[in-house]
């Protein structure tokens, strides 16, 4: 009896401690990866809100200095900054403000003292000059941008200076517009990463005859429950805040314990901020506890230990069966998760159903694993781009053509371009660093301004070449390129004349020629080549608003940077439909007495002397880039310019190459219509083309 007893007991105590074995196994098992995913999203998710930081910061600056800009030449504004009007410049500002909602306007003599401030009206007369290289460059004439603190608050600021109407080398004062680095800017990277990010400035004393940084005062922080106890930590931890300061601007990367978060720790991102003369403001912090992400898989682990010692008293063979039902798709989830960190994306659409922990996890790792793949597609093609095309020269060389040929390389500008220049200093001021293409009206070089030690892309125009066009004009040129600014437009700065030639300034962009690399590469993805359409009708958009038709858009005239932003260049043909600031119209056209263009991308009315010319025409050079870009080749391949001349008038547009993968008949219609041979069949407005776009599938 005792012995039937004994081995009862131990088949028992045998079963229950295999049962528990397994169960331990998958316990563990699940806590260390766990711990593994955990950190790996949570170093992605900080990484991202850092990115995504300097990006909004970058945007804002453009809003800032674009809205500044408007307020320095606004003509009701100078006067009463030149008669130094306080009263009315207060009225003004606090106007201002609450129409824009910046958080301070300030008015500056040309002296640097405040003429008005919408934010501290008391603070009228007092001199600003000499306290910082952001007020004093802008009493130079130069346009400056930068952080400085005010009331405990980091402020990103532009200051822009107010030239006399007359001497527009003299400046009469400067306007600063300042926004704060706002709880909205906060809780929107929150949204987009789950990361909580805060503000946080230096506190400083009088010690000394010197100013020294004695700790850190909180702005903001999008989880109020960790507030104080982030002071209470940096006033305890100095050692910490005063690393951000000898950081030199690189983020510091830490893990901390605070008391509310005992069962995990935080990890930070902390990135300091600089004023424009080197003296630490403050810095952003970006936060998030593991144990957020860890929770599914506690929550999982105490299910498994109930079910496994209910399991455990009805019978070892079931627990065993249970402890398998249950680490099975749990070690597959975290194997899809493994995966997902090598690079190796889940091609999986169905949801899971099941309410719980697991169901919840796998659909939020699926979708995961879709918007990281997106990203890293684009990611991998920039990547791509650095390591085959080699020429880094910026604005790539484009081969000279002539327009008395009908054999010329049809994929160029017509026109013939004056010889290179054998100066190395123009205009006594731009010293020529190297050969870098050639627009349609003239040559380009990669060039220094030494008196601001800057460089930029300078074009020498010959006035021979010029006057071969009826009613040319240098400064109508500029006049019309300076009107556009949009981040897909290459800036234009400014004109001279030298050396019996006229060169005009232009924004030097590092990246990679659109039509060399389309011969390089070939025809592109469709996601990819989707994302450049946009772009360039976004640009686009912006010129025809101001009544401005490019006339000769091809790949060879855009430039993709680094970053991947599309900037059109080039707008040596442009011409202005109409003389007011207004939206084309399908009656404003233009009549030219002279052919210029490209021929494999311009519109069939463009092959016509005194045709007329209007957005239409553009929308047609659009849409044969767009079948370039998904085809690798463009639509007509005519020996010259009076075959390619028939073909555009004439001839269908060609099936996309058989070599290519199936393209979506959505997009095949979108080009169709945006190259129809009469100007009235085709979308009539850029924003239609763009509307479309956005409904093809990818």
């Amino acid at each position: 009896m005792f012995s039937l007893v004994s081995i009862r007991t131990r088949l028992f105590a045998s079963m229950l401690l295999v049962a528990l074995a397994l169960i331990s196994v998958v316990y563990v098992q699940i806590g260390s990866k766990a711990r593994s995913v955990a950190d790996d999203v949570v170093a992605r998710s900080l990484s991202q809100s850092n990115n995504i930081m300097d990006t909004r910061v970058t945007s804002r600056y453009l809003f800032i200095q674009e809205v500044a800009k408007g307020l320095a030449n606004d003509a009701r504004l100078r006067p009463l900054v030149y008669e130094q009007a306080s009263l009315t410049l207060q009225d003004i500002s606090e106007e201002y403000q609450a129409v824009y909602e910046f958080d301070s306007l300030i008015f500056l003599n040309s002296k640097g003292v405040v003429i008005a401030r919408s934010d501290q009206p008391d603070a009228i007369g007092v001199n600003l000059s000499g306290r910082t290289s952001l007020f004093d460059d802008a009493l130079k004439g130069k346009v400056s941008r930068g952080f400085f603190s005010s009331k405990g608050k980091l402020m990103q600021t532009v200051v822009t200076p107010i030239f006399d109407n007359f001497a527009t080398d003299l400046v009469k004062g400067a306007v600063v517009l300042a926004y704060e680095l706002s709880p909205l800017m906060a809780k929107e990277i929150f949204e987009l990463t789950q990361s909580h990010i805060g503000f946080f400035t230096f506190a400083r004393e009088w010690v000394n005859d010197g100013v020294q940084i004695t700790g850190v005062e909180s702005n903001y922080l999008t989880d109020t429950a960790l507030s104080e106890e982030l002071d209470t930590y940096f006033k305890a931890h100095e050692t910490l805040w005063r690393s951000v300061i000898a950081a030199q601007g690189e983020s510091v990367q830490a893990d901390i314990h605070l008391p509310s978060y005992s069962e995990s720790h935080l990890h930070v991102w902390l990135k300091p901020i600089f004023s424009n003369d080197g003296l630490p403001l403050g810095f952003v912090i970006s936060l998030r506890s593991d144990a957020q992400l860890r929770a599914p898989f506690d929550t999982l682990r105490q299910s498994i230990l109930v079910d496994g010692a209910i399991s455990l008293l009805l019978a070892s063979a079931l627990a065993l069966l249970i402890a398998i039902s249950i680490s099975r798709p749990i070690i597959r989830l975290v194997d899809v998760v493994k995966r997902i960190q090598s690079g190796i994306y889940i091609d999986e659409d169905k949801q899971y159903l099941a309410k719980d922990e697991i169901g919840t996890l796998h659909n939020a790792i699926i979708q995961m694993s879709n918007s990281l793949q997106e990203k890293a597609e684009l990611e991998a093609y920039l990547a791509g781009l650095a390591d085959e095309v080699v020429d880094e020269s910026g604005l790539l060389v484009l081969p000279e053509s002539s327009m008395s040929s009908l054999t010329q390389d049809l994929d160029e500008t017509i026109i013939q371009l004056p010889p290179s220049s054998n100066e190395t200093l123009i205009d006594g001021r731009f010293k020529l660093l190297s050969d870098i293409g050639e627009g349609s009206m003239g040559k380009v070089y990669l060039a220094e301004d030494i008196e601001l030690h800057d460089k930029l892309a300078i074009k020498v125009l010959d006035p021979k070449l010029c006057a071969l066009f009826e009613g040319f004009n240098a400064k109508e040129e500029i006049r019309l390129a300076r009107k556009i600014t949009h981040r897909n437009i290459v800036r234009t700065f400014d004109f001279g004349t030298w050396n019996n030639s006229i060169y005009i300034t232009m924004e030097y962009v590092e990246g990679y020629d659109l039509g060399k690399l389309l011969k390089r590469k070939g025809a592109l993805e469709l996601n990819i080549g989707l994302a450049l359409c946009k772009q360039i009708c976004t640009a686009m958009m912006s010129a025809h608003q101001l009544g401005i038709v490019h006339r000769d858009l091809k790949p060879a005239n855009m430039i993709i940077n680094r970053q991947g932003i599309v900037k059109i260049m080039d707008f040596g043909l442009a011409m202005q439909v109409q003389t007011q600031n207004q939206p084309l119209s399908q009656t404003d056209t233009y009549s030219g007495s002279y052919l210029a263009g490209t021929p494999r991308f311009m519109a069939p009315e463009q092959f016509s002397i005194n045709a007329e010319l209007d957005e239409r025409t553009d929308i047609y050079s659009i849409g044969v880039i767009m079948f370039t870009l998904f085809n690798g080749e463009p639509p007509f391949k005519g020996e010259n310019l009076k075959e390619i001349a028939d073909l555009h008038q004439n001839a269908p547009m060609p099936p996309f190459d058989k070599a290519r993968k199936a393209i979506p008949s959505s997009l095949v219609a979108v080009i169709k219509k945006a190259t129809e041979k009469k100007p009235q069949a085709r979308f009539q407005s850029v924003k239609d083309l763009y509307e479309a776009i956005t409904f093809v599938q990818s």
